[in-house]
């Protein structure tokens, strides 16, 4: 079987299982389309994503043609915002105020429910996440067939591609005192770390001339919607237009790939809760550790099996865990077995060289700088002031890091990204889907990247 690598993310086993169950069985029960076979790899520093291949090329397909529906195209990220704010409303409301007053029983079938819940949440998140450039691809051909300038197309495109309501990063910044309402930033798993008062404290501290930035960000939100209408209106679409339709849909989308990290974020914190208290009762384990078992090896603690094995499956499990679920059959490994495995599966990467690296200009500019290999959000902690960043995708919990950077390079996406929005948001030059950037530079080694040309290479 050959592997197509979708991601490179921090995931723990726990939501390994849960993304593949919503990109699989809940994805097709929503969509109609879906994926069965999986590799989820964890070499002790970050996960890859991986699917097969053959059901890569049919599902990106099976994408098209829902594109090809016009119902679809009015429909889908409103339809995923309203499903994953009840989703997070029925959660919330739901959610047990005292976990330690659960017996086991009771707290295995709330970890059994979540299971559930994450994977049908995982069913919107997966498409949302993995539309957005075909979309921006369709609008960028319609804008080609209607606008000689190709330079002015682009424009049009980039405007699109940039939504209209802020994001939480942005929110946080505009009301960063108000630090409870924003310490799900980082939650993009259940083993990942709330923010706490002394990380908003560092973030105060690096402001300067706040009143002027804040006045800033918010005529930045103004004139976006003065320069999108401004856009249709050059364009001269009726709202009966495919076009419209898909600059719509394009837009919204946008924006919803972000809320949805927000919605999702808010749960996670609420399940590490869970897993915190799973964790004490299965031999002292902490959350992270207690999110790196299966549910079956979770089910067996709190059904009375030997807790003594679980010390040494997460010890184990820190070095690296590899889940292989091929049409419904799942095999997990760990440890140094888990390595071996993934090395049978998966090709090695390839050397460095003084090749150039090619991508998409995701924002325009050049800059220069030491380049900062961030693998996790682990990592940001070593980004300078004058760093080009250099990263698989980024998340809001990255922007504090960005803003002291002057370049973003990454390895994935495309123009609709996180990446590619904040940096149009900051005036960054970013160059995004630049693949092997991460395999081909060092850490501190000076790069330049060129956005207008979307290319990243050696300083010489």
């Amino acid at each position: 079987m050959s592997w197509h690598h979708i991601n490179t993310r921090r995931i723990s086993l726990q939501m390994c299982l849960f993304w593949n169950d919503g990109f699989n069985k809940k994805h097709r029960a929503t969509y109609g389309i879906g994926v069965s076979n999986f590799l989820n790899f964890f070499n002790g520093r970050k996960t890859e994503y991986h699917v097969d291949a053959g059901e890569w090329e049919d599902y990106r397909r099976g994408q098209n043609a829902l594109l090809d529906r016009r119902v679809f195209v009015r429909t889908l990220p409103w339809e995923a915002q309203e499903y994953l704010e009840q989703q997070l409303g029925r959660r919330q409301a739901s959610f047990p105020q005292d976990l330690s007053a659960l017996s086991d029983g009771e707290l295995l079938a709330l970890q059994r429910r979540t299971a559930e819940e994450v994977a049908w949440t995982n069913s919107r998140t997966w498409m949302i996440y993995l539309i957005n450039d075909l979309i921006a691809e369709r609008v960028r051909e319609h804008l080609r067939g209607r606008v000689s300038d190709r330079a002015k197309a682009d424009e049009y495109l980039l405007n699109f591609s940039t939504p209209l309501e802020p994001n939480d990063a942005m929110k946080e910044r505009m009301a960063l005192l108000d630090a409870r309402q924003y310490e799900h930033i980082p939650m993009f798993g259940f083993d990942h770390t709330p923010y706490v008062l002394s990380d908003f404290v560092r973030m105060l501290e690096e402001i300067s001339g706040g009143e002027g930035e804040l006045r800033q960000l918010t005529e930045t939100m103004a004139n976006r919607k003065v320069l999108f209408e401004r856009h249709l209106e050059e364009l001269g679409l009726a709202e009966t237009d495919e076009l419209f339709d898909l600059i719509r849909l394009l837009k919204h989308t946008v924006f919803v790939r972000d809320y949805r990290d927000t919605l999702r974020q808010k749960m996670y914190l609420l399940d590490r809760y869970m897993y915190e208290e799973m964790g004490r009762r299965l031999g002292n384990l902490t959350a992270e550790e207690a999110t790196n078992l299966t549910s079956e090896e979770i089910a067996d603690g709190l059904n009375g099996g030997d807790r003594a094995k679980f010390r040494l499956l997460a010890e184990e499990r820190k070095k690296g865990f590899l889940v292989i679920e091929r049409s419904g059959h799942l095999e997990v490994f760990s440890g140094d077995e888990a390595h071996s495995a993934a090395r049978r599966e998966l090709a090695l990467p390839g050397t460095a060289s003084d090749r150039v690296i090619r991508g998409v200009g995701a924002s325009r500019g050049r800059a220069a700088g030491p380049a900062r290999l961030i693998e996790t959000n682990q990592e940001l902690g070593k980004i300078r002031s004058g760093d080009v960043m250099i990263t698989h995708v980024t998340r809001q919990d990255f922007v504090p890091a960005m803003r002291r950077c002057v370049a973003i390079v990454t390895d994935e996406g495309g123009i609709t990204n996180h990446a590619a929005i904040i940096a149009r948001e900051f005036g960054l030059p970013c160059v995004v889907g630049a693949k092997g950037a991460l395999a081909e530079f060092k850490d501190g080694e000076e790069v330049e990247v060129d956005a207008d040309a979307g290319t990243v290479e050696r300083r010489h």
